[in-house]
């Protein structure tokens, strides 16, 4: 008798999520833009008092976000959205 077990690695689920978290700074507003086209895809705000790492909903593609705080301080980054779930840091 033979017996065949298989083993399947499991496959990530296709996501359109990114998980932004911030290094060093506690509140910033967020903004995503296109990487082609310049525009502007969303904005939201950042507060860890509230949340350790903001859900935004992206489709795939390339992206610029901008992280702007309160005292004024700015990082830019751009990074590939792919099909699956990712996360963001931004330090500051």
């Amino acid at each position: 008798m033979i017996i065949l077990s298989g083993c399947k690695k499991a496959e990530p689920k296709v996501s359109n999520e990114v998980l932004v978290m911030l290094t060093n700074e506690c509140r910033a507003r967020i903004y995503l833009y296109n990487y082609d086209t310049g525009r502007q895809y969303l904005s939201d705000m950042f507060d860890c008092s509230y949340v350790s790492m903001l859900a935004i909903k992206v489709v795939p593609g390339k992206y610029k976000v901008k992280a702007e705080t309160y005292q004024g301080k700015t990082v830019t980054k751009t990074f590939k959205k792919g099909a699956y779930a990712q996360t963001l840091d931004i330090e500051f």
